[in-house]
């Protein structure tokens, strides 16, 4: 009691949805089925894009090394990328201080980013420099990431991330109180205050 057909999708048909409907010799709906046409492109090349440092200071460099090869074939030479280095606040916290607060006072919110364009060598690969300015001094913790995009030989774009946090003081401070908002007349309010270092150990002295 079954039968089996088959409907032919022009290469020139309109990409969504679509409804399959079946119908008896004398046009009474039987049955309907949803489905979809969709353009689906494999990428031709494979990108990997690696930062030489996961933590950076101000003064300090990072190299951004990429590598693009064709799929089951050579390395894509020749080809066209951007990289671009978008850098961002962050914030400081400390797993075993929860409560503190490290965030600066009367500080701006902070975006800058950097556009580099560049082709790829005879290997596939590439490579930039980033150098964190002076200027990224005491603005606590800010992150650097890094898009990079390789274009294949049609101009379609494959795009890596990678990401290093840029730690523009040596010494974060935090402070933490009860967060009661009135107190008796000659009471003490206590704060706690802590000194640690990029990796949320204790500052001493």
């Amino acid at each position: 009691g079954s039968v089996e057909g088959s409907v032919d999708i022009a290469t020139s048909a309109i990409t969504g949805g679509y409804t399959l409907e079946v119908y008896t010799s004398n046009d009474i709906l039987l049955a309907s089925k949803n489905f979809s046409i969709e353009e689906f492109v494999p990428d031709r090349i494979r990108v990997n894009a690696k930062l030489d440092k996961s933590a950076l200071k101000p003064g300090e460099s990072a190299v951004l090394s990429i590598n693009a090869m064709n799929f089951f074939g050579p390395p894509a030479a020749n080809r066209n990328y951007e990289a671009e280095i978008q850098v961002r606040q962050k914030s400081f916290n400390a797993e075993k201080f929860g409560g503190f607060d490290f965030s600066l006072a009367n500080q701006s919110s902070f975006f800058d980013k950097k556009l580099i364009e560049g082709k790829t060598n005879s290997e596939g690969n590439a490579t930039e420099q980033f150098d964190v300015p002076s200027t990224y001094t005491n603005m606590g913790v800010l992150q650097a990431n890094f898009y990079t995009t390789v274009f294949d030989e049609t101009g379609r774009p494959v795009s890596r991330l990678a990401s290093a946090d840029v730690f523009t003081q040596d010494v974060f401070y935090g402070i933490k109180y009860d967060w009661f908002f009135y107190y008796p007349l000659n009471q003490a309010v206590r704060f706690e205050l802590v000194s640690l270092d990029k990796d949320g150990n204790v500052v001493n002295s």
